[in-house]
């Protein structure tokens, strides 16, 4: 994997005094440590999904999920994305070109930039939402199958990870309140000291929740699936009935802001919050090791080397810029790093698995504490909703129960 990342311009004459300088590198190191880490997540969470769809195990979350050739499934590439076929200048593809192009039609996200997509067999009779039987039966084939991958231990069972959400997890349990229970009981355990993780173990389920995880939005259904128009991604369905859905960003830009330099100001991405489906990748050990590059250490002594590790592997320093008229001196430049990772399959990178479930994103409307036959025993069940009405008698409020609910809401 290579990829850079560089700050904006920068005029070496805002390092002429010393606290305007010191500033200035404390801000880029921090934005390039930021940027940094962000890539190596990306990467490390794409290729581990990638290696899940190469060995067959990427599933649709189904009751249908019996074993690992028994089930539907989901198809994935990162290096594959939607994009237009028009090109920077109005230009548009066709023929061969066209079709190595990922989509010919659309489609691009409101950021205009290529977006991941996912294919999902379509034969299944609902993508569920996180379903815990089902996990219960993976934790049980994993356990006989890889138990040296599990990332901890608990009451002599091993425990493997489950990059969610944890929202999602809670609103996938909470119309069960025997396992709502069991969650509210469960506590936070400190199981992997080599990850610096702590979170909520569920039935030996490490659940790590992951705020920025891969969300997608069904754009389309086809009936007859042809993966050459989508760059050979999932080429397994050819001729089924599949689902295309198009990855949502957790961030956009700001349309009524900008920075102070113009550029944009990122904000919450609404449809990344509404999304209907997610990816949840099953966190385990021995599955790859990133190998960084580098051409060489800089040894300045007194024990300061930069090289391997200094500013997350990549060659990070000032890079002046080319000299032109306006600038002779090439004073002006930018901080710069290039970022070269090469991973190294481990032992179970075969046994690699991931899901893709569907998200509870409706909203509930609220009751009162009348309405609900918890409260008030009166109420006569809680999917009527209570109405108040004028007791001329008793001058006073008496409730009476309509057949749908939000009928008759009247207020006197």
């Amino acid at each position: 994997m290579r990829r850079a990342w560089g700050s904006h311009p920068i005029c070496a004459n805002a390092f002429r005094y010393i606290s305007d300088a010191a500033e200035q590198i404390a801000v880029e190191l921090e934005a390039g440590m930021e940027q940094g880490v962000r890539i190596q997540e990306t990467f490390n969470r794409d290729f581990f999904i990638a290696q899940s769809v190469n060995f067959g195990r990427s599933y649709v979350m189904s009751h249908r999920l019996y074993g690992q050739d028994d089930g539907p499934r989901f198809f994935f590439d990162p290096f594959v994305k939607f994009q237009s076929a028009t090109g920077p200048n109005g230009t548009t593809f066709a023929g061969d070109k066209a079709n190595k192009i990922a989509v010919r039609e659309l489609v691009t996200g409101k950021d205009g930039h290529p977006h991941a997509f996912v294919v999902i067999d379509a034969s299944v009779d609902e993508i569920e939402p996180v379903n815990w039987t089902v996990l219960d039966r993976v934790h049980e084939m994993l356990k006989l199958r890889c138990p040296d991958a599990a990332i901890g231990s608990e009451n002599g069972e091993p425990v493997f990870g489950i990059m969610i959400n944890n929202d999602d997890v809670v609103k996938s349990i909470e119309s069960n309140d025997h396992m709502y229970r069991e969650w509210l009981e469960a506590k936070p355990q400190a199981l992997i000291d080599d990850y610096k993780l702590r979170f909520k173990t569920f039935r030996n389920w490490g659940i790590v929740s992951d705020p920025t995880q891969l969300r997608f939005k069904i754009i389309r259904f086809i009936q007859q699936y042809d993966s050459t128009a989508y760059g050979g991604v999932g080429s397994e369905l050819e001729g089924n009935p599949v689902y295309i859905a198009v990855a949502v960003e957790p961030q956009v830009a700001d349309k009524k802001r900008k920075g102070i330099n113009g550029g944009d100001i990122p904000v919450e991405n609404v449809d990344y919050v509404n999304a209907e489906l997610a990816l949840a990748p099953v966190f385990m050990n021995n599955v790859f090791v990133n190998e960084y590059e580098t051409q060489g250490q800089v040894n300045l002594k007194n024990g300061m080397t930069f090289g391997a590790f200094p500013a997350l592997n990549g060659q990070w320093g000032w890079v002046r810029g080319p000299q032109t008229e306006a600038d002779p001196f090439q004073q002006t430049g930018k901080f710069y790093g290039l970022f070269l990772i090469h991973p190294r399959p481990e032992a179970r990178v075969y046994d690699t698995m991931s899901f893709i479930y569907r998200r509870c994103k409706e909203s509930i409307r609220a009751r009162c504490p009348v309405e609900s036959p918890r409260y008030n025993p009166d109420a006569v069940n809680a999917g009527r909703s209570a109405t108040l009405a004028k007791d001329a008698t008793k001058g006073g409020a008496a409730i009476s129960a309509s057949n749908e609910v939000g009928d008759g809401e009247t207020f006197e």
